[in-house]
């Protein structure tokens, strides 16, 4: 399962990261795998639009939400 999030997510660490996507998804956290994390400031932060893409699959058929 392949899914995409994007909002504003502001963490130090990309453990921090997967720890929410797991609580999310309710899959462990070997079973989630990152492929691509995009992460911008806010407007109030920097010269850059706030963005967040991320691309992760998922071990299982379907998301226990």
């Amino acid at each position: 399962m392949e899914c995409v999030v994007q909002g504003i997510i502001e963490t130090q660490h990309v453990e921090a990261l997967e720890i929410l996507l797991q609580g999310l998804c309710g899959v462990q956290r070997e079973r989630l795998r990152i492929h691509e994390i995009c992460l911008k400031s806010g407007p109030n932060l920097g010269p850059v639009a706030s963005e967040v893409r991320l691309l992760c699959d998922l071990e299982q058929a379907e998301p226990s939400w």
